[in-house]
């Protein structure tokens, strides 16, 4: 007992992550079963972190450094700042830390016409191999204060079609995927009953038009995975896509839009 409790003091004061995971791997592989739930729970949580935390730039470790225990948390911030290619790193090595309602909140701001809040990013780039840039939005760990970041921040090339498929391809479950993109269509949609729009109705049109036919590619590709738990769910998102279609088509006819 006493060479376990020397091993997980020395997981508290070391500063290196490496020779933390080391030390971590070491008592879960050699005292498993001398450890009590809680410990080995938490071993295996700090674990997961510190392998997490090494699928991040070095450059970018360091801002995400008081986040290392807190995984969850580092995607959130990977994710408003777009960055994808990590992000599929972390989910192909760890996918249970995927959360595709987290996904999919930021994927709807991509499609926003509202630009109240906060933006720092000029423009979208996925520099996430390149050097890392210096205006980043990093979460802190305080829920109130990470709540009112997520709440108000928003990507300034919103409404990007492009960038809103660069989310919704992290995702994996096609009926958040369905509510996702029905959502979106909603808001577009309750622009066309405005009689002075701030866009033009085509633009909100061919915005709708993109978005289900993202979420028919999808469906598409489900079905094609042989997945036949899904196929109840999936009939019924059918169902409701067609008649988004035959809606869509309607607004077409009554804004005397030549396709």
């Amino acid at each position: 007992m006493k060479k376990i409790q020397f091993c997980l003091s020395l997981i508290k004061e070391l500063n290196n992550y490496q020779n933390k995971l080391l030390i971590i791997n070491y008592l879960l592989q050699n005292y498993k079963y001398e450890l009590n739930e809680k410990i080995s729970q938490n071993l295996e949580n700090q674990k997961i972190a510190i392998k997490v935390f090494f699928q991040i730039p070095k450059n970018l470790q360091e801002k995400l450094n008081h986040l290392i225990f807190q995984p969850n948390i580092i995607i959130e911030s990977l994710l408003i700042n777009m960055k994808f290619d990590i992000i599929k790193n972390i989910f192909y090595y760890f996918p249970n830390l995927q959360d595709d309602k987290l996904i999919t909140i930021y994927a709807e701001k991509t499609m926003s016409f509202d630009k109240k809040g906060f933006n720092i990013h000029p423009n979208y780039t996925d520099n996430s191999k390149d050097e890392i840039d210096e205006d980043l939005v990093i979460l802190t760990a305080n829920s109130s204060l990470d709540n009112e970041i997520s709440l108000k921040h928003y990507f300034k090339s919103a409404p990007d079609f492009e960038l809103f498929i660069r989310f919704m391809n992290l995702c994996t479950n096609i009926q958040i995927i369905g509510t996702t993109c029905f959502k979106v269509s909603n808001n577009c949609s309750k622009y066309l009953s405005e009689k002075n729009p701030s866009q033009p109705k085509i633009l909100f049109i061919n915005f709708i038009i993109k978005v289900l036919n993202y979420l028919e590619t999808r469906i598409q590709q489900n079905l094609e995975s042989q997945d036949l738990k899904n196929k109840p769910e999936i009939e019924k998102i059918q169902q409701k896509l067609s008649l988004y279609k035959k809606l869509t088509d309607l607004f077409k006819e009554f804004i005397y839009v030549d396709f």
